[in-house]
């Protein structure tokens, strides 16, 4: 017989447990496409590069005679008329023109190329902004000059002017910018603490002992003395 507790004391069994198995899903990569065969006759479209066009050659100046890149050309004013080639490079264009503005009048400023007159709108394209206002400015002076009762500064270094009447302003003209006083009468710089007339009939005995002393100093140079008083 075996005692009570031997099925207790019997050793037990370990299990074992499974190894797992890991099922990975693959999805099936579809097939390559088959190449489409042209049919005879037909062209395949290819792909044409296109190409930046070259910049065009240097330009040469028919005044300095160098050579710039056609940006530095500016576009003539009378390039329409075929006059004009816009031969002439900004640089010598604006330096014609300050020198127009300098010696002749505002409305005989001419073209580099083919002299003929400019107006504002090129004018103020074209030149420089200190040419452009002088230019303006001779304009100006021009147009109020040719109006009645407009009178200039005398003063050679102003260029103020105004409208002005002898009967609403008298006979003394002064100028607002200068603060320079002229007489209009005499048309000299004003004779202060002096009438017109002490002033002209002094002029008049001051420009005869002049003109005499002019006339003594002309004989003793040309004259010689006469033999005959020897």
């Amino acid at each position: 017989m075996f005692p009570e507790n031997a099925q207790s004391s019997a050793p037990k069994k370990r299990k074992v447990s499974e190894p797992e198995v890991i099922v990975l899903e693959t999805t099936p990569s579809p097939a390559p496409k088959k190449r489409k065969q042209s049919s005879p006759g037909h062209q395949s479209k290819s792909k044409t590069l296109k190409r930046k066009p070259l910049p065009p050659p240097p330009k040469e100046c028919i005044i300095c005679c160098e050579e710039y890149p056609v940006g530095s050309f500016p576009e003539s004013p009378h390039l329409p008329n075929g006059k004009c080639k816009s031969s002439v490079c900004r640089a010598c264009f604006e330096q014609h023109l300050e020198n127009e503005v300098e010696t002749k009048r505002w409305n005989a400023v001419g073209c580099p190329e083919c002299s003929q007159g400019l107006e504002e709108p090129e004018m103020r394209q074209l030149a420089l902004q200190s040419t452009y206002e002088q230019w303006l400015d001779k304009a100006a002076k021009s147009y109020n000059e040719a109006t009645e009762d407009f009178r200039s500064c005398p003063s050679a270094t102003c260029n103020w002017g105004c409208i002005f009447s002898t009967k609403a302003d008298g006979n003394i003209f002064t100028c607002q910018l200068c603060s320079i006083r002229y007489c209009v009468v005499c048309e000299v710089i004003m004779h202060e603490d002096e009438t017109c007339e002490a002033y002209q009939k002094r002029r008049e005995t001051q420009d005869t002992a002049e003109e005499e002393r002019r006339s003594e100093t002309y004989l003793k140079k040309i004259s010689k003395p006469c033999p005959s008083a020897e």
